[in-house]
């Protein structure tokens, strides 16, 4: 390495720096979202432009080579007595804000609300509800109607966390900010235990203030509670490589057991990573009876669950109403698609990481490689991209590469694990790209918080009408349009009508101000014949950012 550039990267870290770097990822932050499209690069759901994509990412990553290659080191509080159980509070609080000031404490998507649904489902002591009267014209998607039964899609664990928070209570909104802070603290024990506080401070620094993970902690979906079931498996694990007691091997079969009731898919990869794991220690056989008793129940439970409302245990609820498309492919031009959304994958990923997590990972990787450190929390991360080649569906709406997120955690313990491995210089600019990585990702999170906020309330903003106009007795029939080449997207008209658990109880469902009905499910007649003492509105949205219109029907 040359000697110039081996004394600027050895140059000492200052609170100038830092402050500098803060005040040109702002001034970037400002081009990206008012001279590019940027809330559509990082939000939209199908429109996201990919020459602007490139421009954000080439530009935050010239930027942050130049600055570890030229600026003098930017530092970050180090820590102390208290600086992990802060930082783990303000996580949750950052969260909070995302949950009900950026989402405006709604579910965004029909996963999001399914889930909701599910919730409220198993707080009220069922596991499915009567249908509303006028079937699916009054359900969203992901939750069916069929048997006698409406019910929602989804394995049983994330509701299950989800009901715990009350649901759809504004405590609900909560979960997933807890979920993320147990993350937060596995990835740091995992570091610690395998290099060092100073380490694990950095990794659960650059853990914690990524938009990756700080908008899905505020969101609803189930990534966030598999990503920190995920995290707590390996560090079990770890514990029982230096301790094979029985209590912590039944612990670490409760955890995969957990796992697998949320996202199986997860499971999946954990589960190989501990095999490996603790293969090394021998005992394999007595250690698989131990973990196998400890995870058995949540096995039989979820077969239960399916049986109960599919008929079949091994019958998955997705597949119950024919939605038999949630599985791996191994065709040829399912793979080619898979390699498609993968590319996309990882373009997102250094969107709402670093645009030098590839280097950085790698790097790390490499290292550990190198020294023979590899441990089974290094294989998560590739066996769950190779996992999603096999999977062409298109992911949505997602912040981020949201199914990555399940196995996130474990790349950034192989991420800080590295930290010690580097020497001299090229410790100085492994350290460095980290830092300005966690500058990078604090200051875009602060710019996708009113970003979001914008999009949530452009996209209900029939609720909010609904709400603002004080409609009573009323049944709203939205025929809705969704500019799915907008980032502004309207709702759709499938997720529109969000009626809760209530409407399949009459004497509920007679407490209710205003009931929802897709229109196009059904005939107008119908919905008369079944709400005569209710009045009748249609609301009708627009394109982009202009506000829809809610109007009486003629009679």
């Amino acid at each position: 390495m040359p000697t110039w550039l081996a004394l600027r990267a050895e140059r000492p870290a200052s609170y100038r720096n830092t402050i500098a770097l803060v005040i040109a990822f702002i001034v970037l932050g400002f081009i990206y979202f008012n001279l590019l499209h940027g809330d559509a690069v990082f939000l939209g759901s199908h429109y996201k432009p990919r020459i602007d994509s490139f421009v954000i990412i080439t530009l935050s990553a010239l930027c942050m080579v130049f600055a570890s290659l030229f600026v003098g080191a930017p530092r970050l509080p180090e820590q102390h007595r208290y600086s992990l159980s802060t930082l783990l509070i303000l996580t949750m609080v950052f969260c909070a804000v995302v949950g009900f000031y950026s989402f405006t404490n709604h579910a965004w998507c029909a996963d999001e609300y399914a889930y909701l649904f599910e919730a409220d489902t198993f707080k009220a002591l069922r596991l499915w509800n009567a249908p509303p009267p006028l079937g699916d014209a009054q359900s969203t998607y992901y939750i069916w109607v069929k048997d006698g039964k409406w019910v929602a899609q989804y394995p049983p664990g994330w509701p299950l966390i989800l009901a715990l928070f009350g649901g759809s209570f504004p405590t609900g909104r909560l979960a997933n900010g807890a979920c993320t802070i147990i993350a937060a603290y596995a990835v740091y024990e995992l570091v610690k235990a395998r290099a060092n506080r100073e380490a694990a401070w950095l990794a659960v620094l650059f853990f914690v203030v990524s938009p990756f993970v700080l908008f899905h902690g505020g969101s609803l979906f189930s990534h966030t509670s598999a990503a920190a079931l995920a995290a707590v498996t390996m560090l079990v694990s770890q514990k029982v490589t230096q301790a094979p007691r029985a209590g912590l091997l039944i612990a670490l079969g409760v955890c995969i057991g957990m796992l697998g009731l949320t996202r199986n898919v997860a499971a999946l990869a954990v589960i190989v990573a501990v095999a490996v794991e603790q293969a090394r220690g021998g005992r394999l056989v007595s250690k698989a009876m131990l973990i196998i008793l400890g995870g058995a129940p949540f096995l039989i439970g979820l077969l239960a669950y399916q049986y109960a409302i599919t008929g079949h245990p091994t019958m998955p609820v997705y597949w119950y109403a024919g939605r038999t498309v949630d599985h791996l492919y191994f065709d040829l031009p399912s793979i080619l698609i898979g390699l498609r959304h993968t590319a996309v994958h990882h373009a997102e990923l250094a969107l709402f990481t670093s645009p030098l997590i590839h280097v950085i990972w790698l790097a790390a990787l490499w290292k550990i490689i190198r020294n023979k450190r590899f441990t089974g929390s290094d294989l998560i991360f590739p066996i769950g991209i190779l996992i999603f080649v096999f999977y062409p569906l298109h992911p949505g709406f997602r912040i981020g590469p949201r199914y990555y997120l399940d196995f996130w955690p474990l790349a950034v313990v192989t991420i800080g694990a590295a930290i010690p491995l580097f020497h001299d210089t090229w410790s100085c600019l492994y350290r460095k790209a980290l830092v300005l990585s966690i500058i990078y990702a604090g200051v875009m999170s602060v710019f996708l918080v009113f970003a979001l906020r914008d999009i949530t309330q452009s996209k209900f903003e029939m609720y909010e009408r609904v709400k603002a106009d004080g409609l009573t007795n009323a049944v709203i029939c939205v025929d809705t349009r969704s500019d799915r080449e907008d980032v502004y997207a309207k709702l759709e008209g499938y997720n529109a009508a969000r009626n809760g658990i209530a409407l399949g109880d009459p004497k509920k469902a007679a407490l209710l101000d205003v009931i929802y009905v897709s229109c196009d499910k059904t005939t107008l007649s119908e919905v008369r014949a079944a709400y005569p003492e209710r009045t009748l509105w249609v609301y009708k949205s627009a394109s982009s950012r202009q506000p829809g219109i809610l109007q009486p029907m003629q009679p």
